[in-house]
């Protein structure tokens, strides 16, 4: 949610968010620990979740902004 808050990408955050627990779990199963697909399933879906909300916040933080402004204007 904060990166989509910072960036304003919600899914260039999703995508870095997939391709980092991909590298994570796929050094998991390198190194021997038993990487899961399932965690990656899960962290981009809760990934996915926070960009949402974090989406959502951005456009109804532009849209009081705009009405402000619009207020303003004589």
């Amino acid at each position: 949610m904060v990166a989509t808050l910072l960036w304003r990408r919600p899914i260039a955050v999703v995508a870095a968010s997939f391709a980092v627990s991909f590298g994570d779990e796929a050094w998991q199963g390198f190194i021997g620990s038993g990487g899961d697909p399932v965690d990656v399933i899960h962290n981009t879906a809760g990934a996915l979740l926070g960009a949402a909300l974090g989406w959502s916040l951005t456009i109804r933080r532009s849209a009081a902004r705009s009405q402000h402004d619009a207020e303003r204007k004589p």
